[in-house]
């Protein structure tokens, strides 16, 4: 049996909860790393504490639905999550490749809540679809803001590179 469009609309939800756990986890890690990075650290902060309240109103958006989280996208998401930790953390450039990943992965998450705004206007989900234009319009914000901040803390690492030689 096919499922509904609201049924589609909160497998979407589960997906970008999980995706925000996911990114809760990449952000504490990033954010205990910078302290060379003043600036970086304070906006990762800051982000990781919007992430934390965008997974509350996610959990909200489901409840609205008669939904609830899915342990195993969680589970998936947040192993992804690690795998990508490890492999740039191994990397001694790693603040110039977080910074870019950090700026695709807000892209994402913008575009996935668009869609999410689009799906829930579409299944009568007016409240929901508030919500996740807030959702995409804050993470818009970040990934400006990482934008703007790569060639700032690409610079930096450089400077802090031949410095060190």
């Amino acid at each position: 049996m096919a499922n509904s469009p609201k049924d589609t609309l909160a497998s979407w939800l589960k997906d970008a909860h999980a995706m925000k756990a996911a990114r809760v986890e990449n952000l504490e890690r990033q954010a205990e790393r910078y302290d060379d990075f003043p600036e970086l650290k304070h906006r990762l902060t800051q982000h990781l504490s919007n992430s934390k309240s965008q997974i509350q109103e996610i959990e909200q958006c489901l409840q609205q639905l008669g939904a609830d989280t899915s342990a195993i996208k969680e589970g998936v998401s947040k192993v992804a999550s690690k795998l990508q930790g490890w492999t740039v953390a191994a990397a001694p450039d790693e603040v110039v490749k977080n910074c870019i990943a950090n700026d695709a992965f807000a892209e994402f998450e913008a575009a996935s809540f668009e869609s999410l705004s689009v799906a829930a206007a579409q299944c009568g989900e007016p409240q929901i679809a508030e919500v996740c234009s807030r959702l995409r319009d804050q993470e818009r914000e970040m990934a400006d803001w990482f934008q703007a901040e790569i060639p700032k803390i690409t610079q930096g690492y450089l400077t802090q590179q031949s410095q060190a030689r």
